[in-house]
């Protein structure tokens, strides 16, 4: 019984020791990850019909079978209390039992008629409920049951079989705390029975009153789920058989081993509270292919994906086989465009990403006109900055466009270097009226945040000679990428 006490006990606690236990993250193997990608493309067109279909969320799913559960164990214990308050008070019956025991605690005792076996709940005002026929037994069973239901009041056996219901309820979804909670009420009955037999009752008469009474209980007026029943014929022939075991073992759990018990169960579950897996949000994924007419794979292609419902706007690169992903991306609606050098624009819109998703788009470049791109290329091994274009303004009249006149070269972080961290910082900002750089947010959320800081730092510190329109200093939008490129 303290065994499986304790497993309850520390899944109850766990959630809640976790949101104020440091994290450690458990790092996944590349292997494992490389497995999970296989299975998501595999079943691809599966997941995107999910997606595509809308269902009730799993946590009101989650949420109405737990309330549902609670609601049941309210309305058993909103029964039990209704049973003691309308009981006749028969405390004498307990008393003397009570003082053999050494319990000092006060424990009610009600007789009804709605009570078919010997129940005990409560824990501040603990309560023993027996059948309206009690009155009639004889003194040996009268002892017998009154010593099973307080050896239940001292080892507070209810409250712990509150706590397997508000776990049952709150996980309901797993069969193992199911299980967990019969165990409890199998282990509690039997040390109750331990604890009445080394009280000098013999086996075989605790037995015969056991099943005497069992069998008035045959047909139940009405079923307490917040009471400890004494005599559920669910489990009465493994008592009875544990009962008649003459070489049993009957001694109570000690002090000290309830410590241990409980020292072992905080060194379980306190490194169990403390590991995270990678976060994964709620954000999906977008990979593909860019190929050319051909079906020759294309590296080097500059692959943009902006949220058509948000601000965030993604960046990267193919590879050499001509393979793109974007690993963590909000939920929204997407465009994606692709370029390179040779080739037409291509763009596709319409692209639905969810929380978990994985969204395969492949790209097929046509041969197009030749475009040259300018790049600012800085000094140094680590730091690359990448070409600037302003934003363009749909303006008529004399427009004069601005000019940088100082810039402040991102400078490479050392601990980016160190982890061997590449990638390209895309923002947006307005260039003031007086030239200075306003509003610079970062589009790209898939980036390093060091790099983030990196390039924000720098770019801040830019000044421009302002855009005029008609002589006049206008605010205009500019989009910023900052490469950060390490030397091979």
């Amino acid at each position: 019984h303290l065994v499986w006490s304790a497993a309850v006990v520390g899944v109850l606690v766990l959630p809640l020791i976790s949101l104020f236990s440091p994290a450690v993250e458990i790092p996944i193997a590349a292997g494992a990850v490389r497995r999970m990608q296989l299975t998501v493309y595999a079943t691809e067109p599966a997941a995107a019909a999910r997606n595509a279909a809308p269902g009730v969320p799993l946590l009101m799913i989650w949420a109405g079978v737990a309330g549902a559960l609670i609601a049941r164990l309210a309305c058993g214990l909103a029964r039990v209390a209704a049973v003691t308050w309308t009981g006749a008070a028969a405390d004498e019956l307990a008393a003397d039992v009570a003082r053999g025991m050494g319990l000092r605690r006060q424990v009610r005792v009600r007789l009804s008629e709605r009570v078919s076996m010997p129940t005990t709940w409560g824990l501040l005002r603990p309560a023993i409920l027996l059948p309206a026929t009690a009155r009639e037994w004889t003194c040996d069973r009268l002892r017998i049951v009154v010593r099973h239901e307080l050896g239940h009041v001292r080892r507070a056996d209810w409250f712990t079989q509150l706590l397997a219901h508000i776990a049952c309820a709150v996980y309901w979804f797993n069969p193992l705390v199911w299980f967990a909670a019969r165990q409890i009420r199998k282990e509690r009955e039997l040390a109750c029975d331990d604890g009445v037999l080394a009280g000098g009752i013999q086996g075989s008469e605790y037995a015969q009153h056991l099943v005497e009474i069992a069998r008035g209980a045959a047909v139940l007026n009405e079923q307490f789920t917040m009471g400890v029943a004494m005599a559920q014929r669910s489990s009465l022939e493994t008592r009875v058989l544990a009962m008649l075991d003459a070489g049993a073992r009957r001694e109570g759990v000690t002090r000290k081993l309830f410590a241990g018990a409980a020292m072992l169960t905080a060194a379980v579950v306190m490194p169990l509270a403390s590991m995270k897996a990678p976060a994964q949000g709620s954000n999906g994924k977008v990979s593909g292919i860019v190929t050319d007419p051909s079906g020759g794979l294309i590296a080097g292609a500059r692959v943009v994906l902006v949220n058509t419902e948000g601000r965030n706007k993604e960046l990267t690169t193919t590879n050499g086989t001509g393979e793109y992903q974007f690993a963590s991306v909000p939920p929204g609606r997407y465009t994606i465009e692709v370029r390179r050098a040779g080739f037409q624009l291509y763009t596709q819109s319409g692209i639905q990403v969810t929380g978990g998703s994985a969204v395969v788009q492949n790209a097929v470049l046509q041969v197009g006109k030749i475009t040259e791109t300018i790049n600012i290329v800085g000094e140094g091994k680590a730091v690359r900055p990448a070409a600037m274009q302003n934003g363009r303004m749909r303006v008529g009249g004399a427009l004069q466009a601005s000019r940088m006149i100082h810039m402040e070269r991102p400078v490479y972080p050392a601990s980016a270097k160190a982890r061997g961290v590449e990638g390209t910082v895309l923002m947006r900002a307005v260039i003031g009226r007086d030239g200075n750089i306003l509003n610079l947010e970062v589009l790209n959320t898939d980036i390093d945040a060091d790099l983030v800081t990196a390039a924000k730092d720098a770019v801040s510190k830019w000044r421009y000679e302002p855009t005029l329109l008609n002589g006049e200093p206008v605010e205009v939008v500019t989009e910023i990428e900052v490469n950060f490129t390490l030397a091979k």
